[in-house]
This record gives structure tokens, sequence and C-alpha cells, in this order.
């Protein structure tokens, strides 16, 4: 296979000599890493030198060069090459941080290889497990970024042999190449000044035609950032749409006072430039708090707009609009090159933040605001007494392994405003009286801790406005919490505690209160009356019997607009309901449940709830108290039915007319199971409801409906995702289908224990959207009706999965048997 580099730096491959058809520039499965352009000629260079390394037989390859020169964005496009050419089975990509010690690398890379290693604690040990895995994977690429001290492969685990893996380590330090005994070293070099121009100029803006005075300041301003993309794009982003020459000299000034430090310090310079150029205090307050994360930390952009929220820095009424407001300030972040937008490893949209940004950041942070962060550099113990100065305001000590504090500690810090202390999963103790000098506390964040017993002093924090105890499942005391007054935000979701704190009756600014899958029975009777600035309660339990509420006291929270809670019975919920149809009183968004039974509850935060509009309905809860019928409201869009005995259709759910039925004009997602008696999901006497009905569901889930005989009678042209298990008499999936554009954007469909089933559909299913099929005790389906074009040969560029007994595959009748020679390979036989 030939590689090629274009202009631009992206890769173009090709394919000479491949078989036609089976060979995929991305497969679908596979995420490439999200990277800017590869810019300048040495870096084309530099990968097609480390390409070609890759091809020979080098093991390991160093690439160094200072802060901000490109390294990281090299790397990354010699991954992405790599997923796409397939040039080995096998690719990884491992983030090293300045803190990173043997045990952390070791943990970090055996998660890559699916290795689990939390049992094991002897280092030795650990590399031997890894070492092994390794080998076993057999001819890997292993990319080590930003590597900060040498360290012994065979300390961590990692085979040298070149007919095993490749490894390739980038870091700002040339000894650690060299110590480590990397075969081959490449330096990679500033941009040449032409280049560094036209990349000031594209990241200005395209189009924009400078003064001839401003543009002669430009050019200086981009020759004293010597080259580094980094320095470049911050500074061009930071002037875009100045045309003010007193702000271009002051920008230059700026950049000419750091010409007497050191290279490291000529770097901060320019990025600080950027920070001060922001358009206001706010955008440079969220820079800050980004830092508080441990070094290369993917943040959930949610959670990062969640802690500008708990620092009072987003003023919204609504949480939609509070959650609009905190994207906008995260996507200016990202515009000024002060974040990068990424996705974690389970497809999350997250904000990074690059080493030299964070470094800025906590340089500006030593001084004003000061904060001490010692984020996931595994402390096992809280940072001593003298790092604790009276004018901290933010201490972040998240994510690292402090098991204890020592007893009687209690820092001296008036100012500090913010403690994040989470994810120290170790953590069982909080003296008394830690908290009895922070009384200008605000946020404090214990969750993910094994604490058992929040501190008495916790108590006496009258500023706090946000406490955060999320997943503390040892913890069974809480303090009163009755000067707690000017709390917004109790978060106790997963808490162990058997009862609501004392004085909760107290906190009439509470908003958001997450009391979801505690210990608690039930809330005192009037406590919910008495939180009238409630905008959000999520109050539910997958225990049976607890947590369920009546639709009295949700009904007193006039300012709620999101909610998530289980009622006590049909009644109840009925109550609720019509109450809000009749006062038009609605919420935003919903999460709705029914009965003292285990309910489908769902993890989630203030902002995760807007997007739901759920309601999960059980009918044993319904005609035990002689209601027949349940309410819903058209905006509904998940939708969960259960266990209602007699209905035929589930039109009866909501009316025993046969000429009545909901139009459900937003649902979305449909699951039904456990309904004893339906025929068909809408009868043939409901009229219009058999067109147009379901025209935005995009997922159905049918399980457990041993009478039903045909599923769908109008068509879903949005449906994507189809799960159908244990329907006895089920004889056809889509009865009225005929042509393939009635369900042309199905994705994912899966067949169980369906004896009778006879047929999918009448016509044919185009491949073009379909990317996994299971099909498992389908015995009477002999004919699968895949529908796949071919032209010149060619087969479809993404072929789907399928899973399937191999006794029913190969029992089928095809039409075209060449179909079944193309999916073959993609099968798995279960």
């Amino acid at each position: 296979m030939a590689t090629n580099f274009g202009m631009g730096g992206r890769a173009r491959i090709n394919f000479q000599g491949c078989p036609r058809g089976l060979v995929r520039d991305t497969p679908p499965d596979i995420e490439l890493l999200q990277t800017t352009i590869l810019v300048g000629g040495t870096a084309k260079q530099s990968m097609n030198e480390i390409w070609d390394m890759l091809i020979d037989d080098i093991s390991m390859i160093g690439v160094w060069g200072m802060g901000g020169v490109g390294k990281t964005t090299l790397a990354m496009h010699i991954y992405n090459q790599v997923l796409q050419t397939k040039h080995t089975k096998h690719v990884y990509w491992v983030n090293v941080s300045q803190e990173s010690t043997v045990y952390k690398l070791q943990d970090s890379i055996a998660k890559k290889v699916n290795l689990d290693l939390s049992n094991v604690m002897e280092e030795k040990l650990r590399a031997a497990k890894l070492c092994k895995a390794l080998r076993e994977e057999h001819d890997f690429v292993l990319i080590l970024d930003d590597v900060w001290k040498p360290f012994s492969l065979r300390d961590v685990g990692i085979p040298s042999a070149s007919k095993i893996g490749k490894l390739i380590v980038t870091t700002r330090i040339y000894g650690v190449c060299y110590q480590m005994g990397c075969q081959s070293i490449i330096k990679i070099e500033p941009l040449w000044p032409n280049e560094a121009w036209n990349l000031f100029l594209e990241n200005l803006g395209h189009g924009v035609e400078l003064p001839e005075e401003i543009e002669e300041i430009a050019e200086s301003i981009v020759e004293k950032c010597t080259g580094l993309p980094l320095a470049i794009e911050t500074v061009a982003k930071s002037m875009k749409g100045v045309d003010d020459i007193q702000m271009w000299r002051d920008a230059l000034e700026e950049i000419k006072e750091c010409d007497k430090h050191d290279e490291e310090d000529l770097v901060f310079t320019k990025l600080k430039l950027s920070y001060n150029h922001l358009r206001n205090d706010l955008l440079k307050h969220c820079v800050l708090f980004s830092a508080l994360y441990p070094e290369d930390c993917c943040i959930p952009r949610v959670q990062l707009i969640k802690d500008l929220l708990h620092q009072g820095f987003i003023k919204r009424s609504s949480m939609q609009a509070k959650l609009d407001k905190g994207h906008n300030m995260v996507t200016s972040l990202e515009s000024a090159c002060m974040l990068e937008s990424v996705r974690n490893d389970e497809g999350i949209e997250c904000v990074k933040m690059h080493g030299l940004i964070r470094d800025m950041s906590l340089r500006i942070a030593k001084v004003c605001p000061r904060f001490m962060v010692k984020a996931g550099i595994g402390l096992q113990e809280l940072p001593d007494l003298q790092f604790w100065e009276e004018d901290l305001e933010v201490v972040s000590l998240m994510r690292n392994s402090i098991e204890e504090v020592t007893p009687y500690t209690s820092p001296k810090c008036p100012k500090l405003s913010t403690l994040l202390l989470q994810e120290n999963e170790s953590l069982k103790i909080i003296p008394k009286s830690f908290f009895v000098n922070m009384q200008g506390l605000k946020v404090l964040d214990i969750s993910k801790t094994a604490i058992k017993n929040l501190p008495e002093s916790v108590s006496n924090l009258a500023n706090l406005t946000t406490l955060l105890l999320r997943s503390c499942k040892e913890l069974t005391y809480i303090p009163s919490v009755e000067k707690l007054t000017k709390l917004i935000k109790l978060d106790l979701y997963e808490a162990g505690i058997r009862e609501v704190p004392k004085g909760m009756d107290k906190l009439n600014q509470l908003q958001i209160l997450n009391l979801c899958d505690t210990n608690i029975e039930d809330l005192p009777c009037g406590l919910l009356p008495k939180l009238f600035s409630l905008q959000c309660l999520m109050i539910a339990a997958q225990v049976e019997g607890r947590m369920v509420v009546k639709a009295e006291e949700v009904l007193s929270l006039s300012k709620l607009g999101s909610l998530q809670c289980v009622f006590e019975n049909g009644q109840e919920y009925n109550n609720y309901v019509n109450s809000v149809i009749s006062t038009q009183r609605g919420l935003n968004s919903y999460y709705l449940g029914v009965g003292r039974s285990r309910q489908q509850i769902i993890d989630l935060d203030e902002f995760r709830l807007i997007e739901f509009r759920t309601v999960v309905l059980n009918g044993e809860f319904f005609s035990m108290i002689g209601e027949n019928c349940a309410t819903v409201t058209n905006d509904i869009k998940d939708l969960t039915i259960t266990g209602f005995s007699e209905i035929t259709d589930i039109c009866d759910v909501w009316s025993s007319r046969e000429d009545w039925w909901v139009p459900f004009e937003n649902l979305e997602s449909l699951q039904v199971s456990r309904l004893e008696s339906v025929l068909e999901l809408i009868g043939p006497t409901r009229g219009p409801a058999r067109f147009g009905t379901f025209a935005l569901l995009k997922r159905v889930i049918i399980l457990e409906c041993p009478k039903i005989q045909k599923l769908f009678p109008s068509r879903l042209p949005n449906l994507q995702k189809l799960i159908v298990d244990g329907c006895e008499n089920l004889e056809i999936i889509f009865a009225e289908v005929q042509e393939s554009k009635d369900i042309v954007k199905l994705q994912n469909l899966g067949l169980c224990n369906l004896p009778k089933l006879k047929s999918i559909c009448e016509g044919l299913i185009h491949c073009d959207s379909i990317q996994e099929i299971t099909v498992m005790h389908c015995p009477r389906l002999k004919r699968f009706p895949l529908h796949m074009p071919v032209k010149d040969n060619d087969p479809p560029l993404y072929l789907p999965k399928l899973k399937a007994n191999k006794e029913w595959w190969e029992s089928l009748e095809w039409d075209d048997p060449s179909i079944e020679f193309l999916l073959r390979p993609f099968v798995v036989f279960i």
C-alpha cells in the first residue's frame, strides 16, 4: 500500500492491489482522533519519516520539540493513519501526564488492551501481566504522548521487540528519547516564517485584509511567536475582529515584555495574551476553572457547564437557558483555542485543555484568584497545612487516593469558596472540625468517596450554595442543614442515608434537589411544599417501596420545570397530570413512573433531565385502585407500558372508545411488555391512528406480548432501532410496509424467541442504514429481505454486523446468493 501526503497534511491512501469493495477508508466501528489539520512542510516531512520507520524494522521512535510546536497533532495524524490503512492489527493512544508514575501508566495502557489490573498491586507482577497481554495482541503500535521523564519499558510491561509492536514517544525533552533508548529520534521544528504568517491569517479569518500599518504590527507579532502553531493560533484568534491599531500595538508590547524570559516563559506570555483578550472576565474564570481537572483530562462538556453553574457564573432562569448559556461560553473558549473539543472513550462530548494552556492557567491562579490544584496526582493524604494558605479561594484535590484526613486537622482558609474532594474513592474519614475555619465555603464536592459521616462542622457553612454527595454509598449520617439557608443545589444521588437530613424544611432557596436511589423510605409529609423555590426535583428509587410521592405535594411547587419521580398509584399519577393539563402549567421535562415496584430509574442530573419527557406506566397500579385509563400529554417523547393484562391494543390504556387515539406527534421511543391480551399495537378500528401516528418514532422494544400478531399498521419513516422478544404468535413485523423507503433509517434490528414469525415485511430492506442485525430462535423465518445495491461489481461500502443461530442462517432461502456470500464474513454465530 502506497501512502501519499497531500496539501493540508491529510493522508490520502492509494489502495492499489487491494480487493475492490473490501477495503474501507474508515471502518464504521473505529473512532478516529479529532485533530486539527497538519501545517508546515517540516511536519509533513516528519510524518513521512515516522511512517517509513513504522514500516521498517524500528521498534521505538522518539518525537521531541518545545511545547506548542505540534508534537501531539503530528502523533494524532499518525494514529489515524495507522487506523485507516490497517497497517497493524492494533493501535493505542495513551496520554502521559507530568505527574505520571509507572503504576498509573500501567493502568492507562491496561485499559486500552482491556486488561483488568485493579486487584494486582505489585508493580512487577502488573508489568508481567501487561507484557503478556501486549504480546498476545501482537503487531501493535503504542503511542505515549507528552512523556516528561524516562522510564524502563520492562518496569511498565511494554515488550521491546519490533516484531511484536512499535512504540512512539512524544516529549518536550530530548534526553527522554535518548535515555529510553529510542532507535530513531525526530525533532519537530517550528514553522517557517511564510508558513507562520499563513497560519496566522487563516485563524484571523478567511478573506481578512489588514490595513498596511496593522499588517506591519501583525507581522512583528507573528515573528515573536517563533513559529509555534499553538501560540500563533491562539494569538490570531484573540485578535480576530480587532481593527483598532492601538490594541494591536498594545498586543505587540505585551509579547515584547517576555523577550528577557526563558523559552517556556515566552510561550506562556504569548498564550496569556490570548487569555487577556477574552471578551469578558466570565470567560477568563471559565478557563481557570477548567484547569481544576487533572492534566490531560477529558472533561464532559455538560459537567464543565455544571461547574460553571455551581460557581454562579451562569445567570439564567430556566435549566434549558442555563445549559444554552453554558454551551455558548464553552464554545467561545473553543473558538479562542483555550479548550479543544474531543470525545471520550464512551463517545461523550468533552473538552480538553492543552497542557501549556493548563500550565498558563495555573500560573495565573497562583496570584489572583488563588488556587491550589493537586488533582489526579496520586496523593494518599491531604497536603500539609503549610500549603493551605489563608488567601486560598479554590482547592482541587479530586481524583486522588486520599484515605483519611488526620484528626483535628482544620485548615485556616477563611476566603476558600470552593473545595473539590470528589473521586477520592478510599476517603472514609473527615474530622468533625475540618470545616470550622472555612466559613466562606460556597461549593463543596465530596462525591464518589467512601465517607460514612459528614462532619458536624458542615452544619455551620452558612454561605454554602452547592453540596454534592453523589454516590457516597457508605454515607449514613448528615448533620443538620438548618443553617444552610443559601443552599441552591443538594445532590444526594446514591447516598446511603436512610432519612432526609434534619432542617431540610428550612432550605427555601433550594432550586435543585436529587434524592434518587438513596435508602430513604419516604419523604416526610409536608416537606416538598416548604421547598417552594425548587425548579428541578429528582426523587425516585430502584428499590421496591421507596420514595413515592403524592400529587398534591408536587403540585404545590409552582416554579418546578423538571421532575423525575414515582407516584404511588395510577390515581395519584392521573391527578397530577390532569391538574398540569387543566392549569396549563406544563413541565419542560419529566421522567414519571407509577407504583411501588422496581422502576426503570435512570441516573439523571438537572441538565440530562432536560432531554426527557418520559412516562413509565405499570398497569398493576391502575387496576388495583379501579382506574382503567391513564392520562398522557401529547408532548411525550418516551413511553413505557407494562402489565396491562386486559387491553387489546395500546390505545386502551387511554380510552376504551374504539374511535379514540393519542396522536403521539412527538413520541420517539416506545417500549411495551407483558401485555397479555394485545393482538396489534393499534387496532384496525382506531381510524386515523393507523396513518400518521408514530411519525417521529425512532426506538421500539416489544417484550413478552404472547398474543400479538402484527406490530405496525403505519409507516415509520424515522425508525432506527427495533427489538422484539418473546412474542409467541407474532407473524409479521411491518404488516403494511411494501417499500424499503418506509423504514429507510433502520439501523438496529433484533428478533428473538419468535416461533411463528414468517416475514419481516412484504418488500425489501435496503442496507444503506442498517448497522447490526440479531436473529435468535425464529425457526419459520426463511427469507431475509435484505437489498444491497451493487454497482460495477462493487458491494456497499459498509455491511451490517449479524448475530444469529448457525442452523437458522444455513436454512435461509436467498433470492440472490451473492448477498449471502458477501454477508457471511460478518456473521457471528451465537
